[in-house]
């Protein structure tokens, strides 16, 4: 697994997974630079299925949060997210993210929260199937 710096925070990609671990707030240009990764695995591999762990610390400013939900609603299909370590304050701000998502995208946008990446990346794998890249 190669780790790639975000900040604070680190990130690594395999296939259409992207891991990102976290080490305190998610500020608006170490949002940008998640982004900008997880439009490049739409591009390559059709799909984004993120998996955060937040056992390090998280918190998500409302400036990141815009820029979540700009991407999302750019993006074809939301990225199925798993969560693991968030306490209930970010399991709180993360549902209503996601909602502010589906109200404007119109489009699900699966979230589940776990206490392991086991479980998470299991559920990610029943997530569906990948989606071709686009030609």
């Amino acid at each position: 697994m190669q780790w790639q710096p975000l900040g604070k925070h680190r990130y690594s990609v395999d296939g259409a997974l992207i891991l990102v671990e976290t080490h305190g707030s998610l500020d608006p240009s170490e949002t940008q630079l998640l982004m900008l990764a997880m439009s490049k695995l739409q591009d390559t591999q059709g799909q984004v299925l993120a998996l955060f762990d937040v056992s390090g610390g998280a918190s998500l400013p409302a400036d990141s949060r815009r820029l979540i939900a700009t991407w999302d609603r750019r993006a074809g299909r939301p990225a199925p997210t798993a969560i693991v370590g968030a306490g209930l304050a970010l399991r709180t701000v993360a549902t209503m993210v996601v909602q502010a998502i589906q109200l404007v995208s119109r489009k699900p946008s699966p979230l589940s929260f776990f206490q392991t990446q086991a479980e998470a990346r299991a559920w990610l794998a029943e997530q569906g199937p990948p989606q071709a890249p686009p030609s």
